[in-house]
């Protein structure tokens, strides 16, 4: 089951990953058989993908580039090296299994699961182009060899920004009861617009699953570098393994053995070398059992480490779990503490050290209290010299308590522009998995035989399926398993049934997006998801396709709405898709349905012989957009919020929310809810250029305090204004660990 939105929906306990067991593997795939029994319903065509050249060949299996037939992209297509290894044929489907189902930004997504023509598990997902962190880490050596300047992503607080956003996946990981056990800079893949991805989950452990079988005792090459992978009675790359795993502990491994390689990861970030250096696999088996690092001298050229960062590595790399880091989000957070020049944990500051901070971050206060000595200590000469250097110091400590405050909003605001940021390209992943699912289904044309019910039949309660459910948040009987539909006025019934049929195939799809989007769903899909879905609100308000060929609109859940007049491809949402290639988030309009406004993404759907098939689409409700994510009201002295996309035009206003909504008649087709233009010349400028900023401006009522980050997956900026002075007397922010 796919994950919920992102995190500013209320928390819920997340799905921990699901496996095949091992009784139910022995079923489905007997010894004297093959792989193919298993997968053979996964994958009904052999010629789907054609492979072209290798990217990557491990220690289980190869990557190739590919040719995904069906949609006409390109894949990554990783297969078996040895069809005959059966532990390697259960590896690969573990990899597979937990790669699928770790829904988050920096673990590539999975397309399809696959039986290669030898019979052999093969699986197809997200081709990432780029280069790994072992390659920037070898550039940077490079580099310093050659004397010349490190670029921005190669110097230290580069690289630490990619280590914490591995830390992120693996939190999300762990949360999910997966560790990986194969951490290393080979397995971090760096994309061209600062994605960052990890990878390579083939010896991933379920904590709680069971472990043995042939799977776990398998014997291949590592290399002599011991950086390649090692699958036998020890799981991992030697030169990054913990204690306890390097022993073959298997019992024993938690993800503190996680932190362990997080932590020479961290050595070798931030030294530039690897922590373990000793020649030989068996050597470096050796050093890892008993945690032993090798001394952190930098390579000619780069500077010493700093010091704070060598106590986080060596709380990381304790050789016993209990003396490490509870878990990911603890190392990440000292980590971060060194960034904002803060206190750490893991080297706790002296008392003269902590003076030396605290002046560090108010040496204009330092100066001024100097000053004011001198002052004094003239006083007899210059009383009036004195008075003055007074006022200045007052007005130097003024200053640096209203720029501290200044900051402190442009790092709130940008904060929320990530939140939203991240909820929009969850909505744009579930839309992407809408449109390829209708497109494949379309393709195939096979045709699904079941009840279908129109708006009409749930208008007309002797017509309507029985299991309506009351939701408050529709403001009207909902079904959540089934689908509704209508079709444009004059399309002839034969043309239109047929598009049905095949559309109906997608009512389990569409199912399964409202309930990921549901806040706290249920982990199990059962019958009590209509009440989730009915009285809990959903940030997914509908989901739908539309025919171009029948005017056929499909949509979920089901409920009554359109009259006989209703046409999806003259509408907005429809038009706006045309003719592109990539998601549009659309101008807001009224629902015609009675659920108030709504905020929608679409796409334009493709034949695989290149015919344009339809539009998909997802509807957000606009007041929960603005209540959950634009508004910024908890904050003292906020006047407006809004985002405003790449030409200036504000597409969503918290003052808006309050505004009456009348619902047009369906002959009158409404062209959305125009905002207009951002008022402010400035925001104009840089929404064109998708920068981060703010200014100060004068208003009748006060000075006004405008700042804005970008929000990249949709190309908009959010932006807050406040009234300067309530913001500089409101209560300051308790910081990150208050958060």
């Amino acid at each position: 089951m796919t994950d919920g939105p992102p995190d500013t929906d209320p928390p819920r306990v997340l799905p921990t990953i699901e496996l095949a067991g091992p009784g139910e593997l022995a079923t489905r795939w007997p010894e004297a058989g093959g792989a193919g029994e298993v997968l053979r319903s996964a994958s009904p065509r052999r010629d789907r993908y054609v492979l072209l050249d290798p990217v990557g060949i491990g220690a289980m299996g190869t990557v190739h580039r590919a040719k995904d037939l069906d949609l006409r992209r390109v894949v990554a297509y990783k297969r078996v090296n040895d069809p005959e290894r059966r532990g390697v044929h259960r590896r690969m489907l573990t990899e597979v299994q937990v790669t699928a189902q770790l829904d988050h930004p920096a673990v590539v997504p999975v397309y399809s699961l696959e039986v290669a023509p030898d019979g052999a598990p093969a699986y197809a997902m997200k081709l990432v182009e780029g280069r790994t962190l072992a390659e920037l880490l070898d550039e940077i050596r490079s580099a310093l060899a050659e004397g010349r300047p490190l670029a921005r992503d190669q110097q230290l607080d580069g690289r630490l920004q990619i280590f914490l956003r591995v830390c992120d996946a693996l939190a999300y990981a762990h949360s999910k009861g997966v560790i990986h056990r194969d951490l290393k800079p080979a397995n971090v893949m760096l994309g061209p617009f600062g994605e960052v991805y990890l990878m390579d989950w083939g010896i991933a452990r379920v904590l709680g699953a069971e472990t043995g079988g042939s799977g776990d005792t398998l014997d291949l090459d590592v290399g002599d570098d011991g950086t390649g992978t090692r699958v036998g009675q020890v799981f991992g790359t030697p030169a990054y393994m913990s204690p306890e795993q390097a022993r073959g502990d298997v019992g024993a491994l938690d993800q503190r053995s996680d932190v362990y390689a997080m932590g020479l990861l961290l050595y070798e970030i931030v030294v530039l070398r690897r922590a373990c250096r000793s020649r030989g696999v068996e050597a470096l088996l050796e050093q890892a059992r008993t945690g032993r690092l090798d001394p952190p001298d930098p390579p000619p050229g780069a500077p010493r480490p700093p010091r704070e960062l060598l106590a986080i590595i060596r709380r990381a790399t304790a050789v016993s779990p209990d003396a490490r880091y509870p878990d990911i989000d603890a190392l990440a957070a000292d980590v971060r503490a060194w960034l904002r020049g803060e206190e750490t944990r893991a080297l706790p500051d002296t008392p003269a050290r902590a003076v030396l901070r605290w002046l560090e971050r108010r040496q204009r206060v330092v100066v001024g209290l100097l000053a004011a000595t001198l002052v004094l200590a003239a006083v007899a000469v210059v009383t009036v010299w004195q008075v003055q250097q007074r006022r200045i110091s007052e007005q130097a400590l003024a200053l640096q308590a209203r720029q501290s405050r200044v900051t402190e909003l442009l790092r709130e605001v940008d904060e929320r522009a990530q939140a939203i940021d991240r909820r929009f390209l969850w909505v744009d992943g579930q839309l992407e998995g809408l449109a390829a699912a209708a497109e494949y289904a379309f393709a195939r044309g096979t045709p699904v035989h079941r009840a279908v019910y129109s708006a009409a039949d749930y208008a007309d309660p002797e017509r309507a399926p029985p299991g309506l459910v009351p939701s408050r948040s529709y403001g009207k009987p909902i079904h959540p398993d089934l689908a509704v539909y209508t079709v444009a006025p004059g399309i002839p019934e034969a043309a239109w049934r047929a598009d049905l049929a095949l559309a109906d195939g997608l009512r389990e799809h569409l199912h399964r997006m409202l309930l990921a989007a549901a806040p706290g769903a249920p982990a199990q899909g059962g019958r009590d998801d209509a009440s989730w879905i009915a009285e809990r609100g959903n940030p997914l308000v509908w989901v739908y396709v539309a025919i171009d060929r029948s005017g056929l609109m499909y949509m979920a859940p089901g409920a009554r709405g359109w009259d006989s007049l209703y046409d999806p491809r003259t509408r907005p949402w429809y038009r706006v898709a045309l003719g592109l290639r990539d998601n549009v988030w659309g101008k807001p309009y009224v629902d015609l349905m009675g659920t108030g406004r709504l905020l929608s993404a679409t796409r334009s759907m493709y034949l695989p012989d290149g015919r344009f098939l339809g539009v998909a689409g997802v509807d957000l409700q606009f007041e929960q957009v603005v209540e959950q994510l634009v508004a910024a009201d908890d904050l003292p002295g906020i006047r407006t919020a809004y985002l405003v996309d790449g030409d200036g035009r504000v597409m969503v206003e918290s003052a808006a929310r309050d505004t009456p909504v009348v619902i047009p008649a369906t002959e009158e087709i409404d062209d959305g809810i125009d905002f207009g233009l951002a008022r402010r010349a400035e925001v104009r400028k840089a929404a064109r250029r998708r920068t981060s900023g703010h200014i100060e401006v004068a208003e009748a009522d006060g000075r006004r305090l405008v700042s804005w980050a970008a929000v990249p997956s949709v190309g908009w900026l959010y932006v807050v204004e406040a009234d300067l002075q309530e913001w500089l007397d409101g209560e300051p922010d308790p910081g990150d660990d208050a958060r």
